[in-house]
């Protein structure tokens, strides 16, 4: 409306005003929770600490129409909160809110930029006030992406800035969680086939949505199969993939080890893709690998799951080597006396 010059937008605009959530000098737009998470105590933490595309979309449009009626001020605080929910790649959880979400940011940043700006900033640990990274931006570099390591033992930091101008400064950080918890919107299972060659791999991948009160299907879905050491995917297998119900795309990736498929939708109708691989190099003992799918544009909406691959030994992939072949010799025949 704002684009349109529309007689009613200043009035639509304080509406949408009205609307954000504002909080620790911060100003946001979200989608509402529904009923059903809020007494689910282990799916409402957890959805709390993702970041919902939605909300990163919708508040990326709101801070563009405040940009439109001239509201530079009222915008910071929207601002502020984007910048928290990037990754440490500058990006968001899709492309379609990173695309409208740099959109926003790279509007304001016009807006209020400073020439000639020059600013010091010194990154200090808490713990005993040592400065562990400094940095200058100017004229010179304000378009350089400057980065430093800091101490992996240290979890609190001061930061310090003096001089004039305008920056952003992001400390990034990366841990380990149990990602196999209670995820209600989409199920998958997995099956792997028997076959009587011992190269080849066929595993059949499940999937379905569960209807709630915000959708009673997906956005364009992602299934991503990541296939056992040594395996990579069967060329052949394409075709029968895309003609697979409601298959939009299937691509491969780090060397045809992992298959994606992009799905228009996924609704209640369970989905069962089959995929096929076979050995290219001689791995035994591997782990158990994982099978994730997840709503495109909404990344708190995803199921992860892991498969246990053949059981191969290392005797299994002896290739006429004397030394291994020997020593399952002696492996068996202990095998044997025990019986």
């Amino acid at each position: 409306m704002q684009l349109a010059k529309h007689d009613k937008r200043e009035i639509f605009l304080t509406k949408l005003q009205s609307q954000a959530e504002a909080k620790d000098g911060v100003k946001f737009w979200s989608k509402e929770q529904p009923k059903d998470e809020e007494n689910d105590q282990f799916y409402s933490r957890w959805r709390q600490n993702q970041v919902n595309s939605v909300n990163v979309e919708m508040s990326a449009y709101a801070l563009q129409a405040l940009l439109e009626a001239g509201q530079e001020s009222e915008a910071v605080p929207n601002m502020k909160w984007l910048v928290t929910q990037r990754n440490a790649n500058g990006g968001f959880q899709s492309t379609q809110d990173t695309v409208v979400g740099l959109q926003a940011l790279s509007r304001l940043a016009t807006r209020i930029y400073v020439p000639n700006s020059e600013i010091s900033i010194t990154v200090k640990s808490k713990s005993n006030n040592k400065a562990q990274a400094q940095m200058t931006l100017n004229a010179g570099n304000a378009l350089v992406l400057q980065k430093q390591e800091l101490p992996s033992n240290e979890r609190h930091f001061e930061i310090e800035a003096t001089g004039k101008g305008f920056s952003i400064l992001q400390i990034s950080y990366k841990y380990n969680i149990d990602d196999s918890g209670k995820f209600p919107d989409l199920h998958s299972n997995q099956k792997l086939k028997k076959h009587q060659i011992k190269e080849f791999l066929q595993l059949s991948v499940c999937t379905s949505f569960v209807p709630d009160a915000q959708a009673e299907k997906s956005n364009m879905a992602v299934m991503e199969v990541t296939l056992p050491s040594g395996f990579t995917f069967d060329s052949d297998n394409l075709a029968e993939l895309l003609a697979t119900d409601r298959v939009k795309k299937v691509e491969t990736k780090e060397g045809e080890t992992i298959v994606m498929i992009y799905f228009d939708d996924i609704d209640s109708k369970e989905i069962c893709p089959v995929f096929k691989a076979y050995r290219t190099h001689a791995v035994a003992k591997q782990k158990p690998v994982p099978v994730v799918i997840y709503d495109y544009y909404d990344t708190t909406r995803h199921a992860r799951s892991f498969y246990n691959p053949p059981e191969v030994s290392l005797c299994d992939i002896c290739q006429g080597e004397a030394e291994c072949k020997n020593s399952c010799e002696v492996e068996e025949a202990a095998v044997d006396e025990h019986l």
